[in-house]
C-alpha cells in the first residue's frame, strides 16, 4: 500500500468483470478460469476502455473489460477499502 502514491480512495483494487451472457455455462475465452488462476485474462481486466455492461452477442469474449448485468454501472472496491459503483 506504501507504493500507491495517487491515494487509496482513488485506486481501483477489485471490479466486476464484463461477460458475454449467451455463453454462460459454456467456454468462454476470459471467463473459463476460478479466481484463483492468477495473473490470467479470466482474473484480469484493462482500464484502457471504460466499463460496460454485459453482452449477448455471437462471439465468446467479454472484451476483457471490466462491466456487470447491473443497469448503467458496476461494483467496486478502492484502495482505502470503499465500495463505489462506476457508471458505464
Amino acid at each position: 500500500m506504501t507504493e500507491v502514491t495517487d491515494g487509496l480512495s482513488t485506486t481501483l483494487m477489485v471490479g466486476e468483470k464484463r461477460i458475454n451472457r449467451r455463453f454462460l455455462g459454456q467456454w468462454q475465452d476470459d471467463d473459463n478460469e476460478g479466481y484463483t488462476a492468477g495473473w490470467n485474462d479470466d482474473t484480469m481486466r484493462r482500464t484502457s476502455s471504460p466499463p460496460q455492461p454485459d453482452h449477448n452477442l455471437p462471439f465468446n469474449t467479454g472484451g476483457r473489460i471490466f462491466g456487470s448485468s447491473h443497469i448503467q454501472r458496476m461494483n467496486s472496491v478502492f484502495g482505502d477499502g470503499s465500495v463505489r459503483t462506476i457508471g458505464y
